[in-house]
């Protein structure tokens, strides 16, 4: 199969902004805290404080692998000892022993190490990533160790449970093929397919923009893939889509977190990826339609300020509110699924409700994370202002939302609904039983959801190609 290249340079330095980049979702005490989207379990405890030198080269991977094989062999008491005195004490003995136990639960026993890199996060700290694999999955482990070999930080990321996928009965095989692309923005080079509907075109086409975190090209959340499910539906219906890896997951360790921008971890790849389809014979580039889902609803919304000539925009789940009204919902949330059971967690509870206000106060700590994130990272995100900026663009929107999606509420539904409320050609439409991947459900919806199979509602599927093919200018 072919493989085709565009190259796009990015301007490297416009304005700072922030995105969530490689950074995962934060496992507080015995509990999953999901941050809006991302990887299906993670672990970040902290970022290790100034030291000398990072531990390099041969000996600090002989050294970060003696460490892994002791958690993995569940020698937990040798593995925390290890740990430096600021990563002990947030994570506990009990904890630790939970999280490999979630861990098993979802990709099942420790087999073997796929791959290693490593590389310096800051002049004082190096990270080894091992590429982890289990009978039943795989994932990557970080362990970041100091100038002292001592572990600073250590957590886990893309969880992603082998289950073969099988595809929902709205989506037609014989209608559209998967070509595998390149996508290429300046030096980086992400792994991409596009779903091409049978015929010669030209067909609308839409790029899909992942949430926060290091996201495959199927944002794989726990045991489903929504976004392969929106490709091959909508490519069913005549609708190209373009979908790639993120860059925080190929080139995880390329940038520190303190200096991750938005258009590093997005808005680059996007308009990349507009420039790929406009290339294409078989697509219409008049009608190329962004679609974000979660912060990629922000995404969305700036890259098409950035890139210019797009027919639409679709947001799915987008968040409206701040990074840190998220967060603090969150955790209010599963407060009461049972998650502050422990006097462990209710202590990180209340470490992590200190540092949003910090960030709020126009503080944020250089080298210090929030739930995997740099707090740095998140006061830019904190002050970036999608909803200002998609009221001033001349577009469509179809802005979709869950009724049961704990992560992205209705109060966004509602900031969105507010921010577009006077713009001609905007279509707004919730969905009732759906959760924040667009999965029907009952009840209180919770992180445990998101590990049972299942596929994006068809509802999603026909309101997103009926809304293309009456919105996508022609």
């Amino acid at each position: 199969m072919p493989t085709h290249r565009l190259t796009h340079t990015p301007d490297q330095h416009r304005v700072r902004a922030a995105g969530f980049g490689r950074n995962v979702i934060g496992l507080v005490a015995a509990f999953v805290l999901l941050l809006p989207a991302g990887d299906s379990l993670a672990r970040q405890q902290s970022q290790a404080t100034t030291r000398p030198a990072a531990t390099q080269g041969a000996a600090g991977e002989k050294r970060a692998q003696a460490i892994l094989t002791l958690f993995t062999g569940g020698r937990y008491e040798e593995f925390l000892a290890h740990a430096d005195e600021n990563l002990k004490a947030k994570l506990p003995l009990s904890d630790l022993g939970q999280l490999a136990g979630n861990l098993t639960n979802q990709i099942g026993r420790f087999t073997r190490i796929r791959k290693l890199t490593s590389a310096a996060l800051t002049p004082e700290t190096r990270a080894f990533d091992f590429h982890a694999q289990y009978n039943r999955g795989s994932c990557i482990v970080r362990i970041v160790l100091n100038q002292q070999d001592r572990m600073s930080a250590f957590f886990i990321t893309s969880i992603r449970p082998e289950t073969p996928y099988e595809r929902p009965a709205y989506v037609n095989g014989d209608a559209f093929s998967d070509e595998k692309l390149e996508l290429v923005c300046g030096e980086f080079k992400l792994d991409a397919v596009l779903s091409r509907p049978a015929g010669e075109g030209p067909f609308p086409a839409v790029v899909l923009l992942h949430g926060n975190g290091p996201h495959d090209l199927d944002e794989t959340i726990g045991a489903n893939r929504p976004f392969r499910d929106l490709a091959g539906g909508l490519a069913s219906r005549g609708i190209a889509v373009l979908r790639y890896d993120k860059r925080t997951l190929a080139y995880a360790t390329r940038v520190s977190p303190d200096e991750l921008t938005l258009e590093w971890e997005a808005l680059d790849d996007a308009v990349a990826a507009v420039e790929l389809l406009r290339k294409r014979p078989e697509i219409d580039a008049k009608r190329i339609v962004l679609l974000g889902h979660n912060v990629g609803g922000q995404f969305a919304v700036l890259a098409a300020r950035s890139g210019g000539n797009i027919a639409g925009i679709v947001l799915l789940a987008a968040t409206g509110r701040s990074v840190l009204d998220q967060i603090e919902q969150q955790i209010e949330r599963l407060k009461t699924l049972g998650g502050e059971n422990s006097p462990a967690t209710r202590t990180q509870i209340e470490k992590l409700q200190a540092a949003t206000k910090d960030i709020r106060d126009g503080k944020p700590r250089a080298n210090e994370t929030l739930l995997g994130s740099s707090m740095m990272y998140l006061e830019r995100l904190h002050r970036a202002d999608a909803l200002k900026t998609a009221a001033a663009l001349d577009l469509p929107f179809l802005v979709i939302q869950g009724q049961r999606d704990y992560q992205v509420t209705t109060a966004d539904f509602d900031l969105w609904k507010k921010a577009l409320a006077d713009r001609p050609r905007v279509t707004f439409k919730l969905f009732e039983g759906l959760n924040h991947v667009f999965m029907m459900g009952s009840g209180a919806s919770g992180p445990s959801e998101y590990f049972l199979p299942g596929h994006v509602d068809e509802r999603i599927i026909a309101e997103v190609a009926e809304w293309i093919a009456a919105n996508s200018r022609k």
